[in-house]
């Protein structure tokens, strides 16, 4: 019961919600909408963190290739 107090005290302060409009909508979606995550903030691939590092991966043949 606290988080769902706690997210509906950070929709107030950051989105200028009420806690009546906040009650009505689906709490689903707005608990969503409360833990997404910037671009940067997001875990990589894998594909995606050996690019980061230099390396690429052939996909066919499964070798790294620097």
């Amino acid at each position: 019961m606290q988080d769902i107090d706690y997210n509906e005290q950070q929709a107030f302060y950051h989105l200028h919600i009420t806690p009546l409009e906040y009650e009505k909508q689906p709490y689903y979606r707005m608990a969503e909408v409360l833990s997404a995550q910037s671009m940067d903030d997001r875990p990589l691939s894998g594909h995606d963190f050996m690019n980061q590092m230099g390396l690429s991966v052939d996909g066919d043949k499964k070798t790294m290739t620097k």
